[in-house]
């Protein structure tokens, strides 16, 4: 992972580099494994590894990119957000880097000390899902959408056996197909509470700058352009007016995915690419642009091809001119 980005560009190499600086352990030991043994894939599938490894993957190769381009706007998917943040500057590398180390503990904890699962439901619209949820939830054993990823595409997160019951149920509710997810927890939902007030400290001392570009958030789908000096920091997010996406809001909120590709396309943006998602990918690439992305995304995509089903990609959309970059 990322092992062709460090060979190929001095840029990549000396972010990697960096990575292992700022977290005060050989990241890239992991990352870098071609060994293919199963110890080497359990580290790197372990949350409060991938969280990181993923975050740095993404920042090497924007690295790369940064010098040749100016980005329109940028947004990230769930932990990519921290990515987006970085690459139009609102937070710095090593910063992003930190929280997401701690994000990714955080999860792991909440998820050992309650349990759970996602599953994707294909074919049924947000309002059926919503549905479903409400109907197979009991107050003990609870699931909610959690990523609403496009339409007819939406991810559902909970308790264990509240999921397995909407699987079991998402027929009749006019899903297609369910299909369960290999994930360390019950993500972006109440199940995170305790990650996000583990986060909320750490949030509220991060330095937010405004951003060279306008930002995209997860939960709201909303456009931020600068950051608002006279916002507190909310416990929310910890990041005042601009919002990161620690693991979701207050109440566990989904991810807004498709309304914020809309608003992107509404404000004139064109189609965007979207990454990396806490190690479920949902991959592809964009077009060349000032000779930046071929080599690029060729290492790219043999970093997702090669790492143990870990399919790894940009977490960030860059979107310059109203064109997907990466």
């Amino acid at each position: 992972m990322a092992l062709d980005l460090f060979d190929t560009f001095p840029e990549a190499r000396a972010r990697l580099e960096q990575a292992d600086e700022v977290l005060g352990f050989e990241l890239t030991k992991l990352m870098f494994d071609v060994s293919g043994s199963n110890d080497a894939a359990e580290k790197l599938r372990a949350t409060e590894v991938t969280q990181p490894a993923l975050y740095v993957h993404s920042m090497a190769a924007w690295a790369v990119a940064a010098p040749k381009l100016t980005p329109s706007a940028v947004a990230g998917h769930s932990l990519g957000e921290y990515s987006a943040l970085a690459a139009a500057g609102a937070i710095s590398f090593a910063d992003g880097l930190r929280l997401v180390r701690l994000r990714g503990e955080q999860m792991a904890a909440a998820g050992s000390a309650q349990p759970g699962t996602m599953a994707a439901l294909l074919g049924a619209e947000d309002g059926q899902v919503e549905a479903l949820c409400a109907a197979v939830s009991t107050p003990i054993s609870v699931v909610v959408p959690a990523n609403y990823n496009s339409p007819g595409q939406v991810v559902i997160s909970g308790h264990e056996d509240a999921v397995a019951r909407a699987i079991a149920q998402a027929a009749e509710f006019g899903a297609r197909k369910a299909v369960g997810l290999a994930v360390g927890g019950a993500f972006h939902s109440p199940l995170m509470e305790a990650a996000r007030a583990g986060l909320a400290s750490a949030l509220a001392g991060v330095a937010i700058e405004s951003p060279i570009c306008p930002v995209y958030l997860n939960i709201t789908a909303d456009r931020r352009s600068r950051r608002d000096p006279r916002a507190p920091a909310r416990p929310t997010d910890g990041t005042g007016s601009l919002g990161a996406d620690p693991v979701g809001d207050a109440d566990g909120g989904p991810v807004a995915l498709c309304r914020s590709w809309k608003r992107k396309r509404a404000g004139g943006l064109g189609q965007a690419h979207i990454g990396a998602h806490d190690g479920n990918a949902h991959t592809g690439h964009g077009g060349r642009t000032n000779g930046v992305s071929s080599r690029l995304i060729g290492c790219l995509r043999r970093s997702v091809l090669r790492r143990y089903d870990l399919s790894i990609t940009l977490c960030t959309a860059v979107i310059y001119n109203g064109a997907s970059i990466l």
